[in-house]
């Protein structure tokens, strides 16, 4: 075939619908985080707030773009947008991985270097109620997303993860769903547009929220 041994080799991974609710793609760990980001950055219109939207690189090997762009923006609060391994298939623990595509996105409750702040958490059910978008809940005990930086940094920040169900996440395509994304959009759409310059602060300064 004219390859040799050590030869670099990378699949075709060309971007697909399969059915009506499928996509399939390479490296949607994270590049569905960076469209749902964009989409959010063009779509919420809410004065109170000020957003940043990062790409951040090098989470695989210390969450470090995490760390250097939470030093550069200090934001108030934070939420991930990221992938985790959907269960739903066979030959993958789905107590270990519950999520499975098609029930909604899926909010983190911890990882391996974040837990959520709380009044977060019941902001954003309260925001997928407000949204009718349905959420579903993971843990992930051997990996973790870039809330674990922003967790910390300086006094520490209120953070939450919410994650898209990814089958064959590290593979050469990995598959979402629509249904997913498009819940993911509306609830943090819905959070974003109902925050106010209090309820921030609050968040920021670890209060209960008003």
């Amino acid at each position: 075939m004219g390859f040799s041994v050590g030869d670099f080799i990378s699949p075709e991974a060309n971007f697909a619908r399969w059915g009506t609710d499928k996509v399939v793609g390479k490296a949607l760990d994270n590049r569905v985080g960076c469209a749902l980001m964009a989409e959010l950055l063009q779509a919420v219109n809410n004065p109170e707030i000020t957003l940043y939207g990062v790409g951040s690189v090098e989470e695989e090997v210390g969450l470090r773009g995490a760390q250097t762009s939470a030093e550069q923006i200090k934001p108030d609060m934070v939420i991930v947008l990221d992938t985790a391994v959907a269960g739903d298939v066979p030959g993958i623990d789905n107590i270990k991985y519950p999520l499975r595509l098609g029930d909604g996105p899926g909010l983190m409750l911890f990882d391996k270097r974040y837990f959520p702040n709380q009044h977060l958490v019941s902001a954003l059910k309260n925001s997928a109620k407000a949204s009718r978008a349905p959420l579903q809940f993971s843990t992930m005990k051997t990996g973790a997303t870039d809330g674990g930086r922003y967790n910390v940094m300086g006094g520490g920040r209120p953070v939450a993860a919410l994650c898209l169900p990814t089958r064959y996440l590290h593979a050469n395509s990995g598959m979402i769903s629509v249904t997913d994304y498009d819940a993911l959009f509306a609830l943090v759409h819905e959070l974003l547009t109902t925050l106010t310059a209090e309820k921030v602060n609050a968040y920021r300064d670890f209060r209960q929220v008003p």
